[in-house]
């Protein structure tokens, strides 16, 4: 387990630094738009603290969600969880996610 956790920590990490951070960055930029005759421009104005609050929380969150398989793998052992009660439970859990 703990050379699973920084593992899964730094693999949610990186699919935010490598590929949610590029489509975020897209996306806000595809919200721009060139000013004409009757539009308004609208044009993106990043702040650097901005972008490394987002930045951090996604790498955070997705980072703590990489860990559930490593929680739910320590609740197994300790006998706070059985594979039955995840099969039971199952539906729930698609729907509340």
């Amino acid at each position: 387990f703990l050379i699973a956790s920084p593992i899964l920590f730094l693999i949610g990490a990186s699919l935010v630094y490598f590929f949610f951070t590029p489509m975020v960055m897209w996306f806000f930029l595809a919200m721009q738009q060139a000013g004409t005759d009757d539009q308004v421009q609208i044009s993106l104005l990043p702040k650097v603290s901005e972008y490394l609050s987002l930045i951090m929380t996604l790498i955070f969150s997705f980072g703590l969600v990489f860990q559930l398989p490593v929680v739910t793998s320590l609740m197994a052992r300790v006998g706070m969880l059985s594979s039955e009660a995840l099969v039971e439970k199952r539906k729930w859990a698609i729907v509340i996610a």
